[in-house]
């Protein structure tokens, strides 16, 4: 299977309004290199990785996998997938942002 360049476009399009939902909000983050995921920094709110990922998970309904999974140059952040459809990630990104501002105060 091929990709044509207007549907890579149209990807990197979806991705970076994908992005704009967390900027807009205030989370902060690393970009990827053409994944289709972030690093959200969890440092403000205090919690290890994996403390965190358990919280969103229960509180909020979301997953994410732990930066610690990825060795210790993770820890303090989670991974987000961005590979979803516009009304689950939109979904996923408000109950995620709203969770991280409660927990970073």
């Amino acid at each position: 299977m091929t990709t044509t360049d207007g549907e890579r476009l149209i990807l990197a399009s979806k991705s970076a309004a994908r992005r704009a939902m967390l900027t807009d909000a205030g989370v902060p983050f690393v970009l990827p290199r053409g994944a289709f995921f972030v690093m959200v920094d969890i440092r403000p709110t205090g919690l290890t990785s994996w403390d965190y990922a358990l919280r969103l998970l229960r509180e909020a309904g979301v997953g994410t996998v732990p930066g610690a999974a990825f060795g210790t140059g993770g820890e303090g952040f989670v991974r987000v997938t961005l590979a979803a459809s516009d009304e689950t990630l939109a979904e996923g990104l408000a109950r995620l942002t709203s969770t991280y501002q409660a927990m970073a105060g």
